[in-house]
């Protein structure tokens, strides 16, 4: 073989191997591995991963309603017709927050014969049937903090008194407390009403309501749940100890 030629073999990598009398090349020539693309990197974040200021769910209550049969014929009220189907919205109100944030043990039938027992049913006209000093009384028992934010009827207030306390209780609520409402003759009743108010964000409200299911009695706005407000009442829900 001319020894000359090999540096030109060398030149193009291939070596000569004599296998049963044949000449063989073989590549001595390793191809380095392709060099990945670099990762592609976004400037806009991923929305998966993007969570607005008023995404985290608000505590929700535990929904009862009185038509519920375990107490809905149980009796409230000094006459045979008055029941917890008929006139227990208030105690229902009442045993959602503090079945929330306490007790679960309690229910509308818990808090019906409490308040009946006490002296807080009352046939007064658009009362709810239940007395105002009813809430923070029975929910102080389990440790649970309401305090009443007005004591006449929005509705006959000043615009201005009427407009700051519904405020305040809106504000309360995007806060992460509850709001316990009479409402008068609209939407949400024929004369009065209790319904437990317990989310807001921006104008729209969520409202447990334990005598109906309908969706525009359970999620409204506040310009329209607030036009037929008599009192409120603020249910402290951080210093029952649970985390809003």
């Amino acid at each position: 073989m001319d020894r000359r030629a090999a540096p030109r073999w060398a030149v193009l990598g291939l070596a000569v191997v004599v296998i049963g009398g044949l000449i063989v090349t073989v590549s001595l020539t390793t191809q380095p591995p392709p060099t990945p693309a670099p990762p592609t990197v976004s400037s806009t974040p991923s929305t998966s991963s993007v969570i607005a200021a008023d995404a985290a769910p608000a505590l929700t209550p535990v929904r009862y309603y009185q038509f519920d049969k375990k107490w809905a014929k149980q009796t409230y009220g000094p006459n045979s017709g008055d029941t917890v189907r008929r006139w227990g919205c208030g105690p229902a109100a009442v045993a959602m927050v503090v079945a929330s944030l306490s007790d679960p043990s309690v229910d509308p039938g818990v808090a019906s014969r409490w308040s009946q027992k006490h002296g807080y049913f009352t046939h007064a006209p658009e009362s709810g049937k239940t007395e105002p000093a009813f809430f923070a009384d029975f929910a102080a028992g389990y440790g649970v903090q309401v305090r009443q934010l007005n004591t006449g009827d929005l509705r006959s207030a000043s615009p201005a008194s009427a407009r700051a306390v519904k405020l305040r209780a809106q504000q309360a609520v995007r806060d992460g407390d509850w709001v316990i409402a009479l409402m008068g003759k609209g939407l949400w009743t024929t004369e009065a009403h209790y319904v437990l108010w317990y989310r807001a964000e921006g104008d729209q409200v969520w409202i447990a309501d334990s005598n109906s299911q309908r969706e525009d009695k359970a999620h409204n706005t506040f310009s329209v749940f607030s036009q037929t407000m008599i009192r409120l009442w603020v249910v402290d829900v951080g210093a029952a100890g649970v985390q809003r």
